[in-house]
C-alpha cells in the first residue's frame, strides 16, 4: 500500500465513511477507491483535491508533507479584517 492510500483510508475511516459512500461523493467507482487505498492506482491531481476536500484535510496531509492535525482554516469577515 502506498502512503497516500494509507492516509486516505485512515482519514476516511476516522470520519466513518464507507468506500462506497466515499466513491459516490468523489464521482468514481468503489473499485477506484479501493485501488487508490491499496496503492494499485494513484488519483489524478483533480481527484486528489476532491479527496482532500471530502476528508477535510489538506493535500499536503494526504501527501505526507503536513499532519492533518496542523491544518488550520481561518475565516475572515469584513469587520474582522478591518481590526
Amino acid at each position: 500500500m502506498n502512503r497516500i492510500g494509507e492516509r486516505m483510508r485512515e482519514y476516511r475511516r476516522a470520519i466513518k465513511m464507507t468506500q462506497a459512500d466515499f466513491a459516490s461523493r468523489l464521482g468514481v467507482t468503489g473499485a477506484a477507491v479501493s485501488a487508490y487505498e491499496t496503492g494499485n492506482r494513484l488519483p489524478s491531481y483533480e481527484v486528489l483535491v476532491k479527496i482532500a476536500n471530502i476528508l477535510g484535510v489538506s493535500t499536503d496531509a494526504l501527501l505526507g508533507r503536513q499532519s492533518a492535525d496542523r491544518v488550520v482554516c481561518l475565516l475572515y469577515t469584513s469587520d474582522a479584517a478591518d481590526e
